[in-house]
């Protein structure tokens, strides 16, 4: 069963004391409105689909990554070096976004939408390939060059035994952190890495107006998770509610 309410309300607390009372595990999500979204300074960019996994599956971090950087145990640092290949290509439908199992910090764009929304920003577009090498005419992957460190608030994670470094979980139940320092452009990774055992990703940011056109045109196949405002949440929330 799935139950909204607003996690500031009594009626949460209530609701708590009712699941521990009765035994209940109780899985906790967030949902932002359109206006909160729409206010943000920059969203963390979620996929809601994927496009089946990488190839070869099992040797495709060696063909898609220079792993000069690359932990073997956690493969954190990892870097892009080469296209994907995909074993079938996307089946679009009413989407225009897609990912790809094992690989959340990478976007694949339909040509248009990528065109229309993504290149006037001044983004860059990197082919996708079949298995066997040949390029898929119908979709592109977004390049996404610069690197921010996050105001990272959580704490549950994992170190690395081999490595020592860590990763954060990626479960959000309030805004999501922000860049200690802006951007300079309208897309960016971030310096953590997050993801469990042989997964390491890095978060997705997008910028306001950028968000706004990806609005615009309706695009689907990922969510937007607004990050922490720069002034106090509940005052952030009272102005919108006042326009």
């Amino acid at each position: 069963m799935v139950f909204e309410t607003d996690s500031r309300s009594a009626m949460w607390e209530e609701f708590l004391a009712l699941t521990a009372e009765l035994g209940i595990t109780v899985q906790r999500g967030v949902k932002f409105s359109a206006q909160e979204i729409a206010r943000a300074e920059w969203c963390h960019l979620l996929g809601t689909s994927t496009n089946g996994y990488p190839q070869p599956e099992s040797t495709y971090r060696e063909r898609t990554y220079d792993l000069t950087s690359a932990c073997p145990t956690c493969w954190i640092g990892t870097r892009q070096a080469a296209p994907f290949r995909m074993k079938v290509a996307p089946k679009w439908g009413r989407r225009s976004l897609t990912q790809m199992v094992w690989v959340y910090d990478a976007w694949f764009v339909e040509p248009q939408a990528y065109r229309e929304v993504f290149e006037p920003f001044g983004i860059g577009s990197r082919e996708v390939l079949m298995r066997g090498g040949s390029t898929i005419g119908n979709a592109v992957q977004l390049v996404i060059d610069e690197v921010v460190a996050l105001d990272e608030y959580r704490q549950a994670g994992e170190r690395c035994e081999t490595c020592e470094q860590f990763k954060w979980r990626v479960g959000l139940t309030d805004f999501a952190p922000g860049p200690v320092a802006p951007p300079q452009g309208p897309i960016a990774m971030s310096e953590q890495w997050y993801g469990s055992g042989g997964k390491a990703f890095r978060a997705t940011l997008v910028r306001q107006d950028l968000v706004a056109a990806m609005s615009a045109a309706r695009l689907k196949g990922a969510d937007l998770h607004p990050c922490i405002p720069r002034v106090d949440p509940d005052a952030w929330l009272r102005l919108g509610e006042n326009g």
